[in-house]
């Protein structure tokens, strides 16, 4: 017999609707994904008042000067090519370097000895910036923070409404779900192809049941204790929604993390 044998699960002896709760585990997820919204849409306005208003004392006290472009460098990131000028400029005879990340078509159109438009601060020569600070800057800043702002806090929204939805769909499933045996057909572990997830590792189960009306298998994704302790021809309970089976999930493979039948 496998480890979460069906005839060893019983909760579901319980008449439906069974009473389901979260776990502390998903009221701390929760509670964490409502805070940092929150504190998304709290703290990105203020960022972008500060950063605006340093632009407009930019604009009001910028001061244009030549440079000149000394050198041109890239830089291999993991997933893109960086580009970076470096130039110098003089300020009442006083000479200053600097060096700037910039798009690819101005490094390809720049080349070392060109000149190159830069703006100073006469308060403190060594702030300076690649092109001109005009209006039309102030424009493009406040459109770039609006555009940042919706990335930030459409982040956290959608991935609290995700959790969300997927935690209320669960708790269907558990509450009014129906059960059957299932016997697991494979199981392998895959490793993230790019970004964050290449250095990590995801299990997968495939499971075949048995609803009372058609043949199913699904695959799942589990945790790494799951994976360890679960094998090939082992059978688990899957609880499935009867008007759409394919929305099922192995009960204690992962839902429990969240979410727990109560047996009163």
């Amino acid at each position: 017999m496998g480890l979460y044998d069906y005839s060893l699960e019983p909760e579901f002896k319980l008449a439906a609707p069974r009473r389901v709760s979260f776990t502390k585990s998903a009221l701390l997820l929760r509670a964490f994904l409502i805070v940092a919204l929150l504190v998304s849409i709290i703290l990105t306005p203020i960022y972008a008042l500060k950063d605006i208003h340093h632009l407009g004392y930019l604009i009001s006290n910028c001061r244009p000067v030549q440079g000149e472009i000394t050198g041109r460098t890239t830089k291999i990131e993991k997933l893109y090519t960086a580009y970076y000028l470096t130039f110098s400029y003089a300020v009442h005879g006083r000479s200053f370097d600097g060096v700037e990340r910039v798009p690819e078509e101005d490094y390809e159109m720049n080349s070392k000895g060109s000149p190159i438009t830069l703006a100073y601060l006469p308060q403190n020569p060594t702030v300076h910036f690649i092109g001109t600070i005009t209006g039309d800057t102030m424009r493009v800043g406040i459109t770039n923070w609006i555009g940042r702002a919706l990335v930030i806090v459409g982040f956290f929204a959608v991935f609290a409404l995700g959790n969300e939805l997927g935690l209320r769909n669960q708790w269907n499933l558990l509450r009014c779900g129906k059960t059957a045996r299932a016997s697991v057909i494979s199981m392998w572990a895959r490793r993230g192809n790019w970004g964050p997830s290449a250095s990590s590792i995801s299990y997968r189960m495939t499971c075949h049941f048995w609803t009372g009306q058609e043949e199913i298998s699904k695959q799942f994704i589990v945790t790494g204790s799951i994976y360890e302790q679960v094998h090939v021809g082992d059978h688990v309970t899957i609880v499935f929604d009867k008007r759409n089976p394919q929305n099922c999930l192995p009960y204690k493979a992962f839902s429990d993390v969240f979410l727990k039948i109560k047996s009163c």
